[in-house]
């Protein structure tokens, strides 16, 4: 495979039965991979496949007369720190010079919970590691939940420069038709799909990009820190409505609507880092580490704020297109001023436009928050 294909080089190693699965994957589609394991079985079995993880990528991290660590999260630890020199040496020497190093683990597992173990003992190689780990589905035992949440607990308090999550009751849920000699094999598949389509999007002949994602880009993207919503749509023309429409399905929330595109009309209005902005005015590549808040995240713990009832009880509202804008107009108004004129009202609502109402119930229900006790 020659650079051109891929933006970016990534090497993967994969901690434990489903994190060794996952580094398999990576392998059989042409990436560096390394898998550890505390299981000589389960490294065993990673020699079946397409692409068979050789022997040398295949790395034993047991203590002597045990195979695997159950559900035992400080033997997974323990095993990592007895074999840390090892482990050092094989990472460095097998993918120490990679662009991104995807560290990945199924949490709920004795060994793969243990993952943050095992960014400690690389956190001297000073890698620019991401952790991809999967997470335990409802059916799975308490203990299995209750080591994940603990590992959870523990990743996010790492120095690492970003986290991708899989959803296994998602993934079930998705893929259940999948028969069960196949399941796995197809779930790895689904998992790194989404990664490796990203890292091959600008040698894809059948696609045209919008915009290329070249190699800094991509490495931007995977260590942002930030938190990416991953979703893939067929759309039947390639418009600014139509992308908006996909990332909307994508993030699926709907507050903000598709109106002018020019910043007149208020539909798509958020809070960014608590300023209340026009989002189609704004490129998501600038608002990397924003905090984003839309019309879902309004409401009081579930209850409708003063603002929102008033609003209903008002009848402030018909078809809604222009609820976010006019919802955080207001509520930035009525934060600077409790007690606003209809004039001072009218004037903080005005670059938003409704077709519904006439405006009036608007302002009554912006009156009657205001004197809310």
């Amino acid at each position: 495979m020659t650079p051109a294909e891929r933006a970016i080089e990534i090497a993967a190693v994969g901690l434990g039965q489903a994190g060794g699965n996952l580094a398999a994957e990576f392998y059989r589609r042409g990436y560096r991979a390394l898998a550890l394991n505390t299981a000589t079985t389960d490294l065993s079995s990673l020699t079946h496949g397409a692409a068979p993880l050789p022997e040398d990528l295949r790395v034993y991290i047991g203590l002597e007369g045990y195979d695997g660590a159950g559900g035992d999260i400080a033997y997974g630890r323990q095993c990592i720190s007895t074999h840390s020199g090892k482990i050092r040496d094989r990472v460095s020497e097998h993918v120490g010079d990679a662009d991104v190093v995807v560290v990945a683990a199924g949490l709920g597992g004795g060994t793969g919970s243990a993952v943050s173990e095992l960014i400690r003992v690389l956190s001297d190689l000073s890698l620019p590691t991401v952790v991809l780990a999967t997470l335990p589905s409802a059916h799975e035992s308490g203990i299995v939940k209750v080591n994940a949440m603990r590992a959870l607990d523990e990743l996010v308090k790492q120095d690492i420069l970003g986290w991708c999550f899989a959803d296994n009751s998602c993934l079930a849920k998705h893929h259940g038709s999948v028969s069960f000699d196949r399941y796995y094999a197809e779930i790895n598949r689904v998992i790194v799909d989404p990664i490796d389509a990203f890292n091959r999007l600008n040698n894809r002949p059948e696609f045209s990009a919008i915009r290329s994602l070249d190699g800094e880009d991509y490495r931007t993207l995977l260590l942002s820190r930030g938190i990416v919503s991953f979703a893939t749509a067929m759309l039947p023309r390639l418009s600014g409505e139509s992308v908006v429409e996909a990332l909307r399905d994508g993030f699926r929330t709907t507050g903000p609507k598709i109106g002018c595109l020019t910043g007149d009309c208020g539909a798509c209005t958020v809070r960014l880092d608590g300023r209340v902005v026009k989002s189609c005015l704004r490129l998501a590549v600038a608002c990397d580490g924003a905090q984003v808040r839309t019309l879902e995240g309004l409401d009081d713990e579930g209850e409708l704020t003063a603002l929102q009832q008033a609003f209903w009880d008002e009848h402030a509202f018909q078809c809604g297109y222009c609820l976010s804008g006019m919802l955080f107009a207001a509520e930035e108004l009525l934060g600077r001023m409790p007690a606003p004129s209809d004039a001072e009202i009218r004037e903080a609502l005005s670059a938003n436009l409704c077709r519904c109402t006439g405006y009036d119930p608007i302002v009554r229900a912006v009156r009657r928050a205001a004197s809310a006790p």
